[in-house]
């Protein structure tokens, strides 16, 4: 008779310890997934964060955190980790009552992108460990991860050296009747240009910025489209690598710059433009564009978009492509006219042939390994 009591209170007792559980185990309970940084450069190291708080006196003993992240992204430990189409992180933790659980996760993110972490699944085993129960929850964490400097050698010294005969056939003053906009002030900004009022209001160093009468500018084009059937993705993210670097040499300069590629937003779907600006808030505003390019896509033929920019203005254009299509020579050349000054830089593997030429236009050929 005992026995039998004893497993009547028992059953009663697992019974409604199951009730409050499937009832309340999910109350009160907060889980957030994020990435530590807003944006880093490929290759860097960063931080995942996983936190989760206990509202509640119900302890949970076992609870589970799962949550889908791209590929790219490389966890230092890959414990508890499965990679398929993403890479699937699989946590279980003990949460006490009001309790607040941290723990952080080192990842390299090894290739530029933009990236989200917009779902998560939380698993609870109850007391018992006999049923457990699942919830899908929405998250909302995401990443920049900028492309990094180029590989390709000499690109600086190629520029530098353009970059000087052009400003040296080029009188450049600045017109102080022509004010453009106010920007933050930069170390190299004399003090003249500081405008104290607007200072002032805004707590921080603020200049005046004008148009030059003789306006340089470089416009950079990226084109994503490979030549023939065959996608040369390593040599497009080589192209994207290039424009970065190129943007960093011009605003460093203080020149300004504008990009114009035929590449899609990787979640718009809508063409990239990037308008002509100047300063390192524009370099930041570019890298955020350049880092969701999506490389497998164009949205558009790169040579008639070349032919809706009418004639050059007197600035410095360089084209990066890796497809080295005679009719893409023809478009830049005919877009340069008879004043303008242009380069070409041709991504390529050492093995590639190189059969681009131009009497009009300076090819420059970047290899990567």
């Amino acid at each position: 008779m005992t026995i039998i009591v004893a497993v009547l209170v028992t059953s009663i007792l697992s019974y409604v310890m199951l009730s409050i559980y499937e009832r309340l185990w999910n109350k009160n309970l907060s889980v957030s997934i994020s990435f530590e940084q807003e944006h880093v450069n490929e290759g860097d190291t960063g931080l995942i964060k996983e936190e989760v708080i206990n509202e509640k006196r119900l302890p949970l003993l076992s609870l589970l955190i799962k949550f889908p992240i791209h590929r790219s992204i490389e966890y230092h430990n890959r414990e508890n980790t499965k990679t398929s189409d993403m890479q699937y992180r699989n946590d279980c933790i003990v949460v006490h009552p009001f309790e607040q659980v941290t723990r952080t996760f080192p990842v390299v993110f090894t290739k530029r992108g933009f990236y989200r972490i917009e779902n998560k699944e939380l698993v609870a085993v109850e007391f018992f460990y006999r049923t457990s129960f699942v919830e899908m929850r929405k998250n909302d964490s995401a990443i920049y991860v900028y492309p990094s400097r180029t590989r390709v050698k000499k690109i600086q010294a190629n520029f530098e050296r353009m970059m000087g005969e052009y400003i040296s056939q080029t009188f450049l003053y600045e017109d102080p009747f022509e004010f453009q906009g106010i920007r933050a002030y930069e170390p190299a900004d004399p003090m003249k240009k500081i405008n104290w009022g607007i200072s002032a209001k805004t707590g921080e160093l603020m200049v005046n910025q004008y148009y030059d009468t003789n306006h340089c500018s470089v416009t950079l084009f990226l084109n994503v489209e490979s030549e023939g059937m065959k996608l040369y993705e390593d040599l497009v993210e080589e192209g994207i690598r290039l424009i970065r670097t190129y943007l960093e040499l011009c605003l460093r300069k203080g020149i300004s710059v504008r990009v114009v590629t035929n590449a899609r937003d990787i979640e718009t779907k809508e063409r990239i433009e990037m308008k002509e600006g100047a300063g390192m808030g524009h370099m930041e505003y570019c890298l955020k564009k350049l880092a969701k390019i999506d490389a497998k896509t164009s949205a558009c033929e790169f040579t008639e978009l070349l032919k809706r920019q009418g004639n050059t203005r007197n600035g410095l254009s360089l084209l990066v492509s890796v497809s080295q299509a005679d009719i893409l020579r023809k478009a830049f050349e005919q877009y340069l006219g008879k004043q303008g000054t242009g380069q070409w830089v041709i991504p390529i593997h050492p093995s590639m042939e190189r059969r681009a030429a131009s009497r009009r236009v300076a090819i420059i050929y970047g290899e990567v390994e």
